[in-house]
């Protein structure tokens, strides 16, 4: 919720946006890290690869994270569909982070040019 600064006349955020800050922050980065990864593809640069191999790294760490934390409350009895979802998307998220990595190890070695 926004709530009117009525000195200044600007909208000054409360909790609402902290709590939606770090949702947004890393939409954000990934979308940034994207460019990124696009641009070195397009110029065969791999420094501009790196970043965005970095940032996959870190979505399947936590995500890894979340799936150790969902398993055990599976086993204390709390039955949570999100499990399969979550295992689904993080064998395609790793796949495709080797597949990049492999791509970006071609280019830093010069065997594609």
């Amino acid at each position: 919720m926004y709530t009117k600064n009525r000195i200044f006349d600007c909208w000054i955020f409360t909790s609402e946006f902290l709590e939606n800050s770090v949702l947004e922050l890393g939409l954000f980065a990934g979308l940034l890290f994207t460019i990124c990864f696009i641009f070195g593809c397009h110029t065969n640069t791999p420094t501009y690869m790196l970043s965005f191999i970095l940032f996959q790294i870190v979505n399947l760490a936590t995500s890894s994270i979340s799936l150790i934390l969902t398993i055990m409350l599976h086993v204390m009895g709390y039955h949570l569909i999100d499990t399969f979802i979550l295992i689904f998307f993080m064998v395609l998220q790793s796949y495709y982070t080797i597949v990049i990595y492999n791509h970006y190890q071609n280019l830093r070695e010069g065997i594609i040019s």
